[in-house]
């Protein structure tokens, strides 16, 4: 019966090892169908997420919002390469300094399908999974 016991724990950890938030959930920034923009590389996506940029590549308003999920932390890894905590301190300078506010955040990847998908100049990002017909894909981070 003990070997029994081991494969059964064996199994235990690896599920539990492909369950962690981490485990290659590709990540889409995503905009309305109709913004005119077709990609975004991760460097833009992180100007504009840190209030570098005000505007799309092709001129037009950007609102950026945030994703409250736990694609969060990975997403700004990624992007701007801080981590939460560093991105904590960023904002607080910013706000302090008056140079800018963080972006709203959304509570869910369903909840910002249905706001960005009703405003061009909105972009966020949710789990590249989430992504349905009523937005585009400017970006996939893996």
């Amino acid at each position: 019966m003990p070997q029994l016991s081991l494969s059964r724990t064996c199994l235990l950890l690896v599920a539990l090892a492909g369950a962690s938030p981490w485990a290659s959930a590709d990540i889409a920034v995503v905009v309305a169908n109709d913004n005119s923009n077709d990609k975004l590389n991760a460097q833009q996506v992180a100007d504009i997420f840190l209030s570098h940029s005000a505007t799309f590549p092709d001129g037009t308003t950007v609102v950026p919002l945030d994703n409250a999920s736990s694609l969060r932390a990975r997403f700004y890894l990624q992007t701007t390469h801080k981590t939460a905590a560093q991105l904590r301190t960023y904002w607080v300078q910013q706000v302090t300094s008056g140079a800018g506010q963080p972006p709203k955040a959304l509570d869910s990847d369903a909840e910002v399908l249905a706001v960005v998908s009703k405003n061009p100049n909105t972009v966020s990002y949710v789990d590249r999974a989430h992504v349905d017909a009523s937005v585009k894909v400017l970006l996939t981070l893996p």
